[in-house]
């Protein structure tokens, strides 16, 4: 009898635990995939600095030079955009599992 009473007491608690914890598991999601964007441009970075380094000691004409690294440039920022662009679709496919998980 007491279990009928309370019935939708005990179930709109539970709903309400699961929802809150439904959120904090996007919110780590969220966490993960802006620490990653973070790991990604750190190592990034450097890599093209020092790839543009190389590319100045191995060409001496100045114009041929900035076609050189220009084009270098261009090479990595499609790198880091296909990159930031499967760690986007890998958030996607995580919440997505979360929701049917839910």
């Amino acid at each position: 009898d007491v279990y009928k009473r309370h019935h939708d007491a005990i179930y709109a608690c539970l709903e309400e635990v699961m929802v809150a914890n439904h959120n904090a598991h996007k919110k780590a999601l969220e966490e993960i995939h802006d620490k990653d964007k973070v790991e990604l441009k750190k190592a990034m970075d450097p890599m093209i600095r020092e790839h543009c380094k190389q590319l100045s000691k191995k060409h001496k004409d100045k114009q041929e030079l900035s076609r050189v690294k220009r084009e270098a440039q261009q090479k990595h920022v499609g790198a880091v955009v296909t990159e930031r662009q499967r760690l986007s679709d890998l958030l996607t496919k995580r919440k997505e599992d979360l929701e049917t998980k839910l």
